[in-house]
């Protein structure tokens, strides 16, 4: 047996039927939301030209258009000749797609089409260099290219192949996203699971594979339309209901998430970070962001939670260590709110309610202080997964922040996995919050507060913040770059 030859052409097939159904479920599930923005959902819609496989009705924006395109051999790069390529057929990808855009552009308002694909884009191919990550749209980094360079000789040709002018080709492109190998299956299960939780449905994976065999049944017996109804229909019938919902507000802050429209409610404040990649994005473009922005948005993302009747609050998404702190304060357990947050990996392992009632193993916190004579407020290190201390004490020096002293507070073994679990989330946060409160009896003016741990710790730090003093949380630049102010918190 050759373990190299992969996988055989039934079961490449099988994976993009699979990956279609999953595709269906995410978002049929959506038809049910307690403010639903899928409306309709139709499968292979015999009128869509190429992009039939799924089609997407959305409240207030255009209809949304999917085809799965996965190849028998998924070593097949992506490339702008798989686009213009006929083969056994009379018309290449490109021409479809240029014929579903013109039949399906309305009253001049165009569809917004997708391409899914297990291709991976070929290397250095002068047309998929200008695919953008983020929006997954080859434009306007294709309309930017001169027209003497690689990627404008080729858009020249495509626009031959089609017949029409460059103009129309780069309109019709900016329709046409092209998700090219991001999504996996385990994503999309995921994600189904985000959608299920919010509708109040048992979000498990075997409740998710039930989902996904609806939809394959739905095609193979030629169900076209699918509407609320039958949604409320299969949760009673596959017994799928669970007791109660849960939220998931998606914080994009350092990087775009790929499935934004499948979270409760989402916040996007990547363009607001210095920086081409998400490792880069450490400091906002302007220190007023914190506050004039991205807290009142995150507050309204609170608000429309609570509007739609959530108590329950998955918190997810790329942001750093203050945003953690600053949500779990904004969901905080005093305005009624339990947060979740899935684990270190993003395998789900610390999901669940890990602020409500439940086991704790509360730690031994060690305390040490270090004399800054600057002034007369207070500076706290939290030492989880390294130690700060001295980056810390570094930092305060040289930028003259007027405090007394830096208090740090430590686990007795500072380690990247040193909260292992959420038990042990949930005691640390138990512990150091009460040693914050005894902190906070000294009547100190202002807090400066660092954090070296996992997210999950931070958010439920957040979560239990109450009768603290007003407080200035400090984000981390990278090594040797000391800190910048993140957000702030009044007197509580």
């Amino acid at each position: 047996m050759n373990a190299d030859r992969g996988p055989a052409a039934s079961g490449a097939r099988l994976l993009g039927d699979d990956y279609q159904h999953l595709l269906t479920w995410l978002h049929a599930a959506q038809l049910v939301h307690r403010d639903p923005r899928v409306t309709r959902v139709e499968l292979e819609k015999h009128d869509a030209g190429n992009v039939d496989d799924l089609v997407v009705h959305r409240r207030d924006e255009p209809t949304l258009y999917h085809q799965v395109k996965f190849t028998t051999q998924p070593g097949d790069a992506l490339s702008a000749e798989w686009f213009t390529d006929v083969g056994s057929g009379t018309t290449s990808p490109l021409q479809r797609f240029n014929r579903s855009f013109e039949k399906l552009t309305v009253n001049g308002t165009p569809p917004e089409m997708v391409l899914h694909t297990n291709r991976l884009p070929a290397a250095n191919d002068p047309i998929l260099s200008c695919l953008d990550g983020t929006s997954e749209l080859l434009v306007p980094k294709l309309r930017r290219t001169t027209p003497g360079s690689a990627a404008g000789k080729v858009r020249s040709l495509w626009a031959q192949h089609l017949g029409i002018s460059e103009e129309a080709l780069l309109t019709m492109l900016g329709s046409l996203r092209i998700r090219a190998a991001q999504a996996s299956l385990n994503d999309l299960q995921d994600r189904c699971r985000w959608v299920m939780d919010a509708v109040g449905m048992i979000a498990t994976l075997d409740a998710v594979d039930k989902g996904m065999l609806a939809a394959r049944r739905w095609v193979q017996t030629g169900v076209r339309d699918v509407l609320s109804d039958t949604i409320t229909q299969l949760i009673e019938d596959l017994q799928l209901r669970s007791t109660e919902p849960l939220a998931t507000v998606l914080i994009q802050a350092i990087d775009h998430d790929l499935w934004p429209e499948t979270a409760t409610v989402a916040v996007d404040w990547v363009d607001g970070f210095k920086g081409e990649l998400p490792p880069e994005r450490r400091e906002t473009t302007a220190p007023e962001l914190w506050m004039e922005r991205f807290s009142p948005e995150l507050h309204q993302a609170a608000t429309h939670v609570r509007g739609l009747g959530f108590k329950r609050v998955r918190i997810d998404g790329a942001f750093r260590l203050a945003t953690a702190i600053h949500a779990g304060y904004v969901f905080s357990d005093v305005r009624g709110f339990r947060v979740s947050v899935p684990g270190r990996s993003g395998d789900g392992g610390w999901t669940g309610d890990i602020a409500a009632d439940g086991s704790r193993l509360n730690p031994t916190i060690t305390r040490t202080d270090h004399e800054v004579g600057q002034g007369h407020e207070l500076a706290v290190g939290l030492n989880v997964s390294g130690d700060l201390t001295a980056a810390v004490l570094r930092h305060l020096r040289n930028t003259s922040t007027p405090v007394e002293h830096l208090t740090v507070l430590s686990l007795p073994t500072v380690a990247r996995d040193a909260l292992a679990d959420p038990m042990e989330v949930r005691g640390w946060a138990e512990t150091v919050t009460d040693e914050l409160r005894a902190l906070a009896e000294y009547s100190w003016p202002r807090i400066h507060l660092f954090f070296y741990g996992p997210r999950a710790a931070g958010v439920l730090l957040g979560h239990h913040w109450n009768r603290m003093p007003p407080t200035q949380l400090w984000d981390d630049l990278g090594p040797g770059r000391g800190y910048a102010p993140a957000f702030e918190f009044p007197a509580t």
